[in-house]
């Protein structure tokens, strides 16, 4: 089992610990709490550790662990044990890890690995920090509108994204497998009986029916093929329960609901829950729809559906953001005389009218008559009829609208109002009045019974002379002059910021439009940071599902534009199918015309009956009909008598002929084929006696060679078998007398022994190389067990190893052969019994770590001469495991 260290972060393989429940780690040395079990916390399964259980399903259980290579937590989905050897449930898992790592979406739960270790198969995926779907509607029973709208649209993007990149249809879409993140967001999991519309449905074997009763499709039910519509449905299913409360349908067993499903009589949400909004009960509605073709055709109308919806439903209210750009208005150095239209600060379209308080115009009544600053004015009169003088006129100073930039500014007040046109002036008037802010007024028309009155007293300053009135007049003119120039300078100011706001107002919108390209192509290309994702792909989606409703859009007015380009079409050929056509007419009447002329010879009206025939296929109004009824019979009449009969009796004719051919045709073939099955059984039967034959042959030579075969290994064998007691004998001498003398003669007298020069069989091989073993090893085991009998002879009363059968410690202090004896704490020496198997045990384990060997049973019984064949089973690998049964042999002899 592989564990995992955390504090050198270091994976090494452990066996269970004999005591205790840690072992140390190989790299560091720090101890590691060994697993309680295979799945237990710290087991590593690929490149994940197992921190804990998290919950246990049907056909698998899902832990948390983290991935070592990333250092990051992931859920691990690991297949139960009494499944290990279905390969249906193996390859559902495999399925869902794989459809999962097709698709990259923020809202579908991701795949990162999937694969087999030690028999344990497993699924790693992305760790979600909430709770599903199932567990919030047990706890709150059903949602808030805007929540589930929001939910079903976040899954109706990720269905999307998998029918668009991989025709992947989930089949199992219900609450259980959408969960909610620690920030809300929608994750669609579990695709395992998930399968592509276009390859998978061919290869599905038998009636299963794969999905949940009170989410599933009516497809599912009855059989026929599914695809994307499907899981809308069942994702309609999942949206009533949301708003509801409660299953699309209820009853006591899943067939009923099946039935149900299949029978479509689906209750309205809005009649179990009336807070439902219409938008809302109208999406659901269509999402259930008992046919596929009555639903939503794919996720994209659907979630188009939903943002509508969202974006209406706000709580009642629809909040319209507005636009607000302030670019700033610095305070001109003199007043800035405007003429606006007031409009008491009304919005329209979202924008606020610009307004500005007009300020107050130059008066020129309050200019004092040159020559005349003590004397008081005169008291206005009613205006004069105007005079026919040259008196100068002055003419009005306002000024044209100033234009201002404010989007979303509320106006303080409303605009001052238009200034109007100054007065004429005349010699009549009773004052030199230019004040602008005053109405203008009409002069008076003089009544026809008064005539003017040549005595009426005028005001000081109009008995000036004219020199005077020039002079005022002059600087009027200038100071008009002047706040024209001014007037001037002001729109050209104003203009030159207009410009200026302008060129900003592009260059932002054009930085928007890039910078939206860029995050549209980004976010399609998988380019965009991870904190980005979410808003990339709601902000791709989003324009995919614009362009997407204005193709349908565009599509649609197509439509209905060849549906009526096709109706006029009908509707004019239904016009000129009314009129009767003159050359059928007159086509029906030649063919009669020939008849008539020539009754005997009719071939001629039939040719000219076909002709009109080929050339007008169907009538077209009542008097073609009429015309047309009267030809037909009399034309299949005469066709009858002059082509078809004796083209039926030729068809006959030839018909039969062709008949006796075939006939003759299939008895020939019939005689061929006999024959040549006649042929081919002879050949086979032929074939095979000859196989019967050699196989024979082969039998008989096999028999004979293995015969051969095994005299020459008796023969080997007990040619072989006279040399190892000599050796065995040779073995003894150097290992008790520490005689090396004998095992090498008789080890040169063995290689005298005849070896036959055909010795291809594995046991003459096997021999032959058991005896090259005894050869050549027994020499180096002979030393090797003197040196470990010299090792025994070193346990003493003064060097010796204790061991603890039971409550008595014993003190090992002699090991020779056939005998071990230990002492007792009061110092007397007793032999050990070691037909005791656990004392046996104990001794020699004991006495393994105690001379840093192996296996010190065998060499204790080598040494005490017990070459009994239980020795085998005991024998050390290499050279004793391959030739203790011959040493044994020879050693009984």
């Amino acid at each position: 089992m592989k564990i995992y260290c955390a504090k050198c972060n270091h994976v090494f393989s452990a066996e269970v610990p004999a005591d205790g429940d840690s072992v140390p780690c190989p790299k560091c040395g720090a101890p590691v709490k060994f697993p309680e079990n295979k799945l237990g916390p710290g087991t590593v399964i690929g490149d994940f550790v197992i921190e804990r259980a998290l919950s246990k399903g049907g056909m698998g259980e899902v832990f948390l662990a983290k991935q070592i290579s990333l250092d990051r937590p992931v859920a691990l989905k690991v297949l139960q044990d009494k499944f290990l050897d279905d390969k249906e449930y193996v390859d559902s898992l495999f399925r869902e890890a794989r459809a999962a790592g097709k698709i990259s979406h923020p809202n579908i739960v991701q795949a990162y690995a999937v694969g087999e270790e030690d028999g344990i198969f497993y699924f790693a995926m992305e760790f979600i920090r909430g709770e599903t779907l199932k567990q919030i509607l047990k706890r709150e029973k059903k949602l808030e509108f805007t929540m589930a709208a929001r939910i079903i649209r976040e899954i109706a993007g990720a269905l999307d994204a998998a029918w668009r990149e991989q025709k992947l249809v989930h089949q199992d879409i219900k609450p259980d497998n959408i969960m909610l993140d620690g920030n809300g967001f929608a994750k669609l999991a579990d695709l395992g009986l998930a399968r592509v519309a276009s390859t998978d449905q061919d290869e599905e074997v038998g009636d299963e029916v794969m999905g949940t009763p009170q989410y599933i499709s009516p497809e599912q039910l009855t059989g026929i093929p599914t695809d994307v519509r499907s899981d809308i449905y069942s994702l309609g299913a999942t949206f009533y329960q949301f708003v509801t409360g409660r299953f699309p349908y209820v009853a006591d067993t899943a067939e009923e609901i099946a039935k149900m499903h299949v029978a479509g009589n689906l209750t309205p949400p809005k009649e179990i829950n009336p807070e439902i909004p219409d938008e809302l009960n109208d999406i659901i509605m269509k999402m259930m729809a008992r046919y596929p073709e009555d639903r939503y055709q794919t996720p994209q109308p659907l979630m188009k559906a939903l943002d509508i919806f969202l974006r209406n439903y706000q709580s009642g209210k629809s909040k319209v953001p507005s636009l607000n750009l302030n670019f700033g208005q610095k305070t001109a150095s003199r007043p800035v005389s405007t003429q606006t239209a007031p409009n008491n600060g009304k919005v329209t379209d979202g924008v606020s009218a610009p307004q500005m308080a007009a300020p107050k115009p130059f008066d020129f009544g309050q200019m004092k008559p040159l020559g005349f600053g003590n004397e008081k004015p005169a008291a206005p009169a009613a205006p004069a009829a105007p005079a026919a003088s040259s008196a100068p006129v002055i003419p009005s100073l306002s000024s044209a609208p100033a234009p201002s930039l404010s989007f979303g500014l509320k106006e303080d007040k409303p605009a001052a109002p238009a200034v109007p046109a100054a007065p004429q002036m005349t010699e009549n008037s009773a004052t030199l009045s230019l004040g602008l802010n005053k109405p203008e007024e009409k002069p008076a028309e003089p009544k026809a019974e008064e005539a003017p009155q040549d005595d009426v007293q005028k005001p000081p300053f109009m008995q000036k002379d004219a020199a005077e009135l020039a002079k005022i007049a002059k600087q009027a003119e200038k100071i008009r002059k002047r706040e024209a120039r001014r007037q001037r300078w002001e729109e050209k100011k104003i203009g030159k910021k207009l410009k200026i706001a302008g060129i900003a107002v592009g260059v932002l919108l054009i930085l928007a439009i890039a910078l939206s390209i860029t995050l549209y192509w980004m976010a399609g290309a998988g380019k965009l940071p991870e904190s980005l994702k979410p808003t990339g792909e709601k902000f791709r989606a989003f324009i995919d599902g614009k362009v997407d409703a204005a193709k349908e859009e565009m599509a649609e007015n197509a439509r209905k534009k060849e549906q009526e380009e096709a109706a006029e079409k009908e509707r004019l050929a239904a016009a000129e199918a009314a009129k009767p056509r003159q050359a059928y007419l007159d086509g029906v009447e030649a063919a009669f015309s020939a008849l008539r002329s020539n009754p005997d010879q009719p071939e001629n009206f039939v040719k000219l009956a076909e002709e009109l025939f080929d050339r007008y296929p169907a009538p077209r109004n009542d008097a073609e009909r009429k015309a047309y009824d009267t030809l037909l019979p009399m034309y299949g009449r005469f066709d009858e008598v002059c082509r078809v009969q004796p083209a039926r009796d030729a068809a006959r004719a030839k018909h039969e002929a062709q008949i006796e051919a075939r006939r003759q045709a299939d008895a020939e073939a019939r005689n061929a084929s006999a024959e040549a099955e006649a042929e081919a059984r002879r050949q086979r039967e032929e074939a095979e006696r000859a196989a019967r034959e050699q196989e024979a042959r082969l039998r008989q030579q096999a028999e004979e060679n293995r015969r051969m075969v095994q005299e020459r290994t008796a023969r080997l064998k007990a040619n072989l078998a006279g040399y190892y007691p000599a050796m065995v004998a040779g073995f003894n001498r150097q290992v008790f007398d520490n005689d090396p003398e004998a095992l090498k003669r008789a080890i040169q007298v063995s290689r005298e022994a005849l070896i036959p020069s055909v010795s291809d069989s594995a046991e003459e091989k096997r021999l032959i190389a058991q005896m090259e073993s005894f050869r050549r090893e027994l020499p180096k085991e002979a030393e090797k067990l003197r040196r470990i009998i010299a090792d025994f002879g070193k346990i003493t009363t003064k060097n010796f190893f204790s061991i603890q059968p039971g409550n008595n410690i014993l003190d090992i202090v002699k090991v020779a052969p056939g005998v071990v004896q230990y002492r007792l704490s009061n110092g007397t020496i007793h032999n050990l019994d070691l037909k005791d198997a656990r004392i046996r045990q104990m001794l020699f384990s004991r006495l393994d770590r105690w001379l840093k060997i192996s296996n010190s049973e065998f060499y204790f019984r080598m040494m005490s001469r017990e070459y009994t064949p239980d020795l085998q089973k005991i024998a050390p690998k290499g050279f004793w495991q391959q030739c203790i049964v011959p040493f044994i042999e020879a050693a009984q002899k």
